[in-house]
């Protein structure tokens, strides 16, 4: 079985649309946000977003194993009865679980982060149940309806940075993070709420008794943990710079650092696009088809995430001008970001093909070993070094390492071709530290950069290029 080209393209093309109005959304978030809240605010929000990350974690597996379970079905297909009982049985067990933390936070939480513990409370609920439900979405491939949710969804945050940069040019003091964090998690609770609403059908009416669906519930559990840990393990990867920098130096150096992190995890959004729709296209296919396309879409993704590269350059001007308070975030960011090139075809790519040749627990296993080996580097550059941009080069060399090990297993078991592109992704960066170490003019830099990226582009896959492979295939 190939991938149905016209599908496919339908579905990239609504998830794109979907993303390009997020990107706006973000891009406001990125920017306008910092500013209005000042250093110490967006410190205290950085914070907070820090540890939203980790809410999967409370759902267990359940909300991937769902995934794993209906991936690749049609919606009308889907046993109702069945899916109502899994619905009602995870809406009970997150808000249990949403008690427990209020209990703990109003306990044991310091006050000064009581607010942050609350919200996080309440967010794990929302999160949670609205990722459930778009995970089926996504498993039956309803793409227009993720796309239409993420739309409006943007839109409400553009309108709320709208409304509190009002406030902040009518008042000229700070805009409070809490103010923020509460607005955002009504908009998060709003988008849950039309979910519910949305597929009421498998969320209320008849259904099976639980202790006739505890095989699959428990098969849910079982298959999706293993995804999540694995997830999870990979996440903390790529956040253990910053939960470093958030222990080891000051809040304004945090809020400075996570700014740079902020502006990179914008394009990593914008390129996981293709995850979205390829998951669940490739889970219908045969292993051994599934993995024709392996190398190939590791080389589009280093060309797409090289050329976007070259928005550093404007970029920095735009920092310069409109957020001199962010100034020093251009020494994390001309480090970190490069590792874009890395960091997509693991997060996008590999882990999407791991799922789909179901090696969960390898992967799990491969970034278990690069999360360690992310603890020593960044202990060392502390020790050796004692600053924050040592921790985002030690951050930069974890990125290679996982990159290489991750791809390790697809090279033993399934021989595909690796040299070219790890060569090219290591060429590509080496340029952009280059040039972007020479003090000159931005738009010199930009123009220089594109035009070595587009040489180095065209000769290095050249024959891949005349060939129309990457593109027949895609």
């Amino acid at each position: 079985m190939s991938i149905n080209k016209n599908k496919f393209k339908q579905n990239v093309l609504q998830v794109m649309t979907s993303r390009g109005i997020m990107l706006v959304s973000e891009i406001l978030l990125g920017f306008v946000v910092p500013k209005i809240l000042g250093v110490t605010g967006y410190g205290y929000l950085k914070t907070y977003s820090l540890y939203t990350a980790y809410t999967a974690l409370l759902h267990f597996g359940f909300v991937d194993g769902i995934l794993l379970k209906f991936a690749g079905q049609n919606y009308e297909d889907l046993d109702k009865k069945k899916i109502r009982t899994l619905s009602m049985f995870f809406i009970e067990m997150q808000i249990v679980i949403g008690i427990l933390l209020l209990l703990i936070c109003k306990f044991f939480v310091p006050s000064e982060l009581k607010f942050i513990g609350y919200m996080l409370s309440i967010n794990t609920f929302v999160i949670n149940l609205t990722s459930y439900y778009q995970y089926i979405s996504q498993a039956t491939q309803r793409f227009k309806e993720l796309s239409t949710r993420n739309i409006l969804i943007a839109i409400c945050k553009i309108l709320l940075v709208c409304c509190l940069v009002l406030v902040y040019k009518n008042t000229g003091n700070y805009v409070s993070y809490k103010l923020y964090i509460v607005f955002i998690n009504i908009i998060e609770f709003s988008l849950m709420l039309w979910y519910v609403i949305t597929y009421r059908d498998i969320t209320f009416g008849r259904k099976e008794k639980l202790v006739d669906c505890k095989n699959l519930i428990a098969g849910c559990f079982r298959n999706g943990f293993a995804l999540t840990i694995a997830y999870q393990v990979s996440h903390l990867v790529f956040m253990l710079d910053r939960q470093f920098v958030s222990i080891l130096y000051t809040a304004e150096t945090f809020a400075i650092y996570s700014f740079a992190y902020s502006l990179v995890s914008v394009c990593t959004k914008i390129i996981s696009t293709l995850s979205t729709v390829l998951f669940p296209m490739l889970k219908q296919m045969s292993e051994e088809s599934a993995l024709k396309y392996f190398s190939d879409s590791i080389s589009m993704m280093l060309i797409l995430s090289g050329l976007v590269l070259t928005g550093y350059y404007p970029l920095t001007w735009f920092i310069k001008f409109f957020l001199p308070a962010y100034v020093d975030s251009l020494i994390y960011l001309r480090v970190i970001l490069p590792a874009l090139l890395l960091s997509c075809c693991i997060s996008v790519l590999m882990f999407t093909f791991y799922k789909v040749i179901n090696k969960n627990m390898i992967y799990f296993k491969i970034s278990c070993i690069v999360f360690v080996i992310s603890i020593i580097n960044n202990f060392i550059a502390h020790i050796l070094f004692g600053s924050a941009q040592a921790i985002s080069w030690a951050s930069t060399i974890t990125m290679l390492i996982w990159f290489i090990l991750a791809e390790s297993y697809f090279i033993k078991n399934y021989h595909v071709k690796w040299k070219q592109n790890l060569i090219y992704a290591c060429v590509i960066m080496i340029c952009f530290y280059g040039i972007s170490y020479f003090n000159g003019p931005w738009l010199l830099q930009a123009v220089v950069y594109f035009l070595v990226y587009f040489v180095i582009t065209i000769l290095w896959y050249r024959k891949t290029l005349l060939s129309n492979k990457l593109l027949k295939r895609k």
